[in-house]
């Protein structure tokens, strides 16, 4: 399974070029000082990218919950919480500069909805994660400071069949602050996510199907699971109409 502060790291270092490039232009008009609150083109295009990974990163990791703790390697402990009547961990992640913090729990579910701690006889299953992260850059023209905290949770149906259909929902805020060479930005920006209809649906030894919106208002950003390993992600701006040079697409796991 993927590491969850492998997309949070990589959110801060998209995010840490732009403000940093953005703050030691050659125009010596000090930057706004006021925190940013929506996203412009740039943001919008830069957190695209970072969105299909996330969004790849979450289902992929729903069959391997999804199938049970037994005989698993996981990066981080996972142990029976009897008062939450879940699995649980918690994580840190220190390195220089970074500093992350997360929870997750996974419940199992019966046909009535009532928790239990084997997969074995379960329907269903809820899994959230939450977290959050700091990252600090400082050299001899600039520094940068971002907080991060994120929260996401997800349904998943169809544990006793080849299907497993995945809903869910969550997002992140985070807050920047740039100088250099005297100029300064702030922002202060929050994401949104959702799956779109009835879900993604992820079928045994296959790949999944669905849409996952990220919402960066005024943009927001589709990724589309098409039943292959190429998961594609487009940016579009309010009126729904694509922004240009901002679609790609992303290789997942699965299909074996």
């Amino acid at each position: 399974m993927r590491n969850s502060w492998y997309r949070l790291a990589l959110a801060l270092v998209v995010a840490f070029g732009l403000i940093v490039a953005g703050c030691g232009s050659d125009d010596d008009t000090p930057t706004d000082p006021n925190p940013t609150a929506e996203f412009n083109e740039e943001l919008a295009g830069a957190q695209a990218s970072v969105a299909a990974p996330m969004a790849i990163e979450m289902v992929e990791n729903m069959p391997f919950f999804a199938d049970g703790f037994t005989g698993k390697d996981f990066s981080y402990t996972f142990a029976w919480d009897s008062e939450m009547e879940a699995w649980s961990a918690h994580t840190t992640f220190d390195s220089e500069g970074y500093s992350f913090e997360f929870a997750y729990y996974v419940q199992f579910r019966d046909a009535q909805g009532n928790p239990q701690p084997s997969d074995v006889g379960a329907v269903s299953m809820y899994y959230t994660e939450d977290g959050v992260g700091d990252f600090t850059y400082v050299d001899d023209r600039s520094s940068l400071y971002a907080h991060q905290e994120f929260a996401n949770e997800m349904e998943v149906d169809g544990l006793d069949t080849t299907t497993l259909t995945i809903a869910g929902s969550g997002g992140y805020d985070f807050t920047y602050e740039a100088h250099s060479d005297g100029n300064s930005a702030t922002l202060d920006l929050q994401v949104s996510w959702e799956t779109l209809g009835g879900g993604v649906m992820f079928p045994e030894n296959g790949c999944p199907t669905g849409t996952i919106r990220y919402h960066l208002a005024p943009y927001y950003v589709d990724v589309v699971f098409d039943g292959s390993d190429t998961v594609n992600y487009t940016l579009y701006n309010v009126e729904g109409v694509p922004v240009p040079g901002h679609a790609g697409t992303e290789m997942m796991l699965c299909g074996n």
